[in-house]
């Protein structure tokens, strides 16, 4: 069995074929090191939203895409 693909080839891979990332990463049933929960919050998150339908996942989703990050006017 070859190894796995390395975070940087599915990067490379989604890019060339015009994919998106997060799409590939999941069917490929890996975590960018960078996403990987670091604290018992994140945990908690990531546990309330596996949880979740996925059409309440991506409401979720759009509702913090619309959301400021804090110290942002506008």
């Amino acid at each position: 069995m070859p190894p796995p693909a390395s975070e940087e080839t599915l990067t490379a891979i989604a890019k060339e074929l015009a994919v998106n990332v997060d799409e590939l990463f999941a069917r490929a049933n890996k975590l960018p090191k960078a996403l990987a929960p670091q604290t018992a919050v994140e945990v908690a998150l990531f546990r309330r939203m596996k949880a979740m339908s996925a059409k309440d996942q991506e409401r979720y989703l759009e509702m913090l895409k619309q959301k400021k990050p804090r110290g942002q006017k506008g």
